[in-house]
């Protein structure tokens, strides 16, 4: 039999259904596919190029869409109908700014690119460079072993040309042809010192997002195929990968996540990118909904890598990358985001944010100025303009480093570009992939009830407190009414931090770089507008302590805080004219905050425990030794397999492994539920519930019978349900796959 034959009939041999298997073709179609051509050199193309079509729907690839894939089954579509709507590839919009650790001189300069890639025309406009000459580039990187998302020799770099002075700042323009950007992958955008390169000077650094880069693909594979060509390319992908131990492999083998998807948690759970062994994953652990805070630090052993700063160099230690007492005591973690210079001086303490629902939360500002997306806690954290897809850059460099010096190559190698994009992949698809519309939602508890409708009253209804939330935090989320995502300063760093009492720190200020007086004596100790990022609500409750610097210790102090004399004296407090909340209506508004938050936990426990059982219900994928696939009962109780323990009489090697973590980690969703109630005494009826769903989900763990299992993580899978009904109604959230990932 043909080679190409026996690889048809092996896929459909083994009887997956084709939604099960769309997570994989989707994604390794609509980002695996390279361009047409990927070029060396460093010039411009003629401007003659073969004219590009106009855009259109891409028909094969949009179809592919998996059942189990919210990011590619219904956060991407509704993305690509807006993009398409404001003009799709003609209108592409990158912004650039000074990239922390990436550039290599720090600048207040700030800038844009609108490129149309189906024309191959693009203007730049740049402010603050003054008198400074600089050149714009395009860079697409190569993907040669070695070469990082750094511009660097090997990469094609392509100068667009020198940055004129106007009345309105710098600025350039070029055609560069119809075909310029179906060969050229647009990975970065450089403005340079005049007459250096991108691998010698880095003033300003843009990207774009990871959904672009996508539809950009796409696009073009689908332009580019010839009849018949897309489905080989789509065929030769058919040949289902056996499923490994590795827990990842697991779940993309039963198309319960996508492929990017799954690589982007493992590089964020397990890339240490050659740093001193910290991953993402050391400050937001899976395990406590993606943050940690001092009360968790305080359980983990003195060997975590998190506790890096406090081991001696001679043991890959990096003395000074922390404050262990900040640290130890206030879950604060050290900062560097004003400059690399002096790290041990120039620096501030934040709280580490958790990275739930971040895809509902990155929203650019309403006049998308110095910011595409916003990130971190001051919506700058990747300064390059606050593009999510360069914020790993920023951690490795700050967070991974094996010295202060920060040396690229030789304290931590940078991502490469489908690393980004994979990082990027999985940020977006943790958490829930939607927004609430509070107007639609009633709460069974008539405390919480009555905080929901203060939440959103806006001195609209005189008969109740008006706690004007609605106004940062649109049905509980991190945006404005208009769906963009804001700045403000609220005072907060105006409150006496009791973590000065043990060692002092600067003071924070907030978004940009630019010195300023924080603390009324009259000095520049202190950079930024006083301005921060405002963060989603839903999932407030249970990720505590709160704002930046964790100044406030749970959720009904934060909600206090807006009382406070610090908020009224804020310039966001003079905009909404003050908030007074009488201390009852505090407690109020809390217990909403806590009952949308438990409807939130519950809804990722049933999340994973529906994945528990999809895993026990399937036959195992994999090869035993013909070294076809096969299905369990195809299986002899002898053989040899990647995928499949044959021995075992086809036991699938990892799966239990997959089914007991998800179990496992959906327990910790449902504790958290039932720690958030109890705080103060909401739902004890959901509460019974949920402590059952736990105790069946344990005893699965501890059953071998694969029935018997299934028939326990169903009826957990009830009681779940059955709490999630007690909170009320219209609390309509879609989960994402990368809860499935650990």
């Amino acid at each position: 039999m043909p080679q190409n034959a026996s690889v048809r009939w092996s896929f459909w041999r083994l009887r997956i259904p084709p939604l099960a298997l769309a997570t994989v073709i989707f994604v390794f179609a609509v980002v695996g596919l390279p361009p047409a051509i990927f070029h060396t050199t460093s010039s411009l193309p003629p401007g003659a190029a073969t004219p590009a079509s106009d855009e259109k729907p891409i028909g094969p690839l949009r179809a592919l869409v998996a059942s189990h894939s919210t990011l590619a089954s219904v956060v991407y579509p509704q993305w690509l109908r807006g993009y398409l709507e404001n003009g799709g590839d003609r209108n592409v919009v990158v912004g650039l700014g000074s990239r922390l650790g990436l550039s290599t001189e720090p600048s207040e300069a700030r800038g844009s690119v609108a490129l149309d890639l189906v024309g191959g025309s693009l203007t730049a406009r740049v402010e603050g460079l003054g008198d400074q000459s600089a050149d714009l580039w395009l860079i697409d990187d190569s993907d040669a072993p070695g070469l990082t998302s750094l511009p660097e020799p090997g990469d094609h770099m392509v100068r667009v040309g020198r940055l004129e002075q106007t009345d309105e700042g710098a600025r350039v323009s070029a055609h560069l042809g119809a075909g310029f950007f179906g060969s050229f992958e647009l990975d970065t955008v450089v403005v340079s010192r005049a007459g250096s390169t991108p691998a010698e000077s880095r003033i300003l650094l843009g990207t774009r997002p990871f959904f672009e880069r996508v539809y950009t693909k796409s696009r073009l594979a689908a332009e580019a195929s010839r009849p018949g060509a897309l489905h080989a390319s789509l065929e030769s992908l058919l040949e289902p990968r056996p499923a490994f131990a590795d827990s990842t492999q697991v779940l993309i083998a039963h198309g319960l996540v996508s492929q990017a998807v799954g690589n982007g948690a493992d590089l964020f759970f397990r890339g240490t990118f050659n740093g001193n062994g910290r991953t993402c994953g050391t400050c937001h652990r899976v395990e406590n909904n993606l943050v940690v805070e001092a009360a968790f630090i305080g359980t983990l052993p003195s060997t975590d890598k998190i506790f890096v700063a406090e081991f001696p160099s001679s043991q890959g230690g990096v003395p000074g990358l922390e404050r262990p007492a900040l640290m130890r005591g206030f879950g604060l973690i050290l900062e560097n985001v004003d400059g690399l210079e002096n790290p041990t001086v120039k620096f501030v303490m934040r709280g580490v944010p958790h990275t739930l629902s971040v895809g509902t939360s990155v929203r650019p500002p309403a006049d998308g100025r110095n910011a595409v997306e916003r990130t971190g806690w001051s919506g700058d954290g990747a300064p390059d303009s606050g593009a999510l897809r360069l914020f790993a850059n920023g951690a490795v460099v700050q967070h991974f480093t094996k010295r202060l010096n920060r040396v690229v190559n030789v304290d931590f190698r940078l991502p490469t570009q489908t690393e980004l994009d994979s990082i990027e992949a999985y940020l977006r698809s943790t958490g829930r992939t939607n927004e609430l519309n509070l107007a639609g939602v009633s709460l069974s508890d008539p405390g919480a009830e009555l905080g929901r409708r203060i939440f959103n009253n806006n001195n609209t209804d005189p008969t109740i407190g008006s706690g004007k939330c609605l106004n940062c935090h649109r049905n509980a989320g991190a945006n404005l009414g208009n769906g963009t995502n804001g700045n403000f300063d609220t005072g907060v760093e105006n409150v006496p931090h009791p973590a000065r009492n043990t060692e002092s720190f600067p003071f924070d200020g907030g978004f940009g770089t630019a010195a300023r007086d924080c603390n009324g004596d009259a000095i520049n100790d202190c950079f930024g507008d006083g301005t921060f990022n405002a963060p989603p609500l839903i999932e407030a409750a249970d990720t505590p302590p709160f704002f930046h610097n964790n100044v406030a210790r749970t959720v009904e102090d934060s909600v206090a805080f807006y009382s406070s004399p610090q908020f009224q004296a804020s310039p966001s407090g003079a905009i909404v004219g003050g908030i007074a909340l009488s201390a009852q209506e505090t407690q109020n508004v809390a217990a909403f905050l806590r009952v949308i938050n438990a409807a939130f936990n519950v809804d990722m426990a049933i999340q994973r425990n529906d994945a528990g059982i999809a895993l026990e219900n399937s036959a195992p994928l994999g090869t035993c030794s013909g070294g076809e696939p096969v299905l369990q009962s195809d299986l002899s109780p002898s053989g040899d397999s990647p995928g499949v323990d044959c021995a075992a009489g086809g036991d699938e090697t990892g799966k239990r492994e997959t089914i007991n973590k998800l179990l496992s980690l959906s327990n910790e969703e449902a504790q958290d539920a039932i720690d958030v109630l109890n705080a103060r005494s909401l739902h004890p009826d959901a509460v019974t519930l949920l402590q059952s769903a736990i105790n069946k989900n344990n005893q699965a763990i501890a059953t071998f019978a694969s029935q018997q299992r299934k028939d326990l993580m169903q009826s957990a899978r009830s009681d779940l349900s059955a709490a999630r009904l007690r909170f009320g109604t219209g609390i309509g959230l879609t989960m994402g796959e990368g809860n499935l990932l650990f």
